[in-house]
């Protein structure tokens, strides 16, 4: 890694787990903060970050605004429509620490990431009719072969989409839940195109 991305990092880090702490230490005494006093944090949060985030990977850069999405418009530091709550800060602070103080590498962290969120696109933009051909073959998503499978659920609700693959020492397997606007769910018998790829393709 660049030392002036691994220096940049190392500082991410340890401002996010002074954050961290120092919010945890104020709400275990019950110290909430005010409307006026949430905004100004979350505000000064976000100019930090972006400071420190100058100069680092793309990657990197997404992955911490991501918790932020829904919550605080990041890219604008500025509110939304939507109430600020303490609730968010702290799901905030917590998605950091996840990220950035896991104890795992954090630019490897972030691959695995940016991989898994490829291939959720991937299963969202296949049709039922094209599943076959994706779990056939292992997809190269990043540089990294992805495997696919889907079955249908047992009470025949959803199908559940699973991949898996290889990331350095790592081997990663997620699910994610998928229906098809054409597809009758519920009690019929016909069986879905794909459903049984799960077996083949292990």
């Amino acid at each position: 890694m660049d030392p002036d991305v691994s220096n940049g990092l190392r500082r991410l880090q340890d401002y996010t787990r002074q954050a961290a702490g120092q919010v945890k230490g104020l709400l275990d005494h019950n110290n909430l903060p005010t409307d006026l006093q949430l905004h100004r944090y979350m505000r000064e949060l976000v100019k930090a970050l972006g400071i420190l985030l100058r100069g680092a990977p793309e990657g990197l850069r997404r992955e911490v605004a991501k918790p932020f999405e829904g919550v605080w418009d990041f890219q604008d530091n500025s509110s939304l429509a939507t109430p600020l709550k303490v609730e968010h800060l702290v799901f905030v602070l917590e998605s950091l620490e996840s990220l950035l103080l896991a104890g795992r590498e954090v630019m490897g962290e972030v691959a695995v990431r940016e991989i898994n969120y490829d291939a959720r696109r991937l299963i969202a933009r296949t049709p039922l009719a094209k599943v076959r051909d994706l779990t056939l073959n292992a997809q190269l998503i990043r540089g990294v072969e992805v495997h696919f499978s889907m079955r249908l659920a047992e009470d025949r609700s959803h199908h559940i989409f699973a991949w898996w693959f290889r990331y350095g020492d790592r081997n990663v397997h997620e699910t994610v839940l998928y229906w098809d606007e054409h597809f009758e769910y519920g009690d019929s018998d016909d069986m879905s195109d794909g459903e049984d790829e799960e077996d083949s393709a292990m």
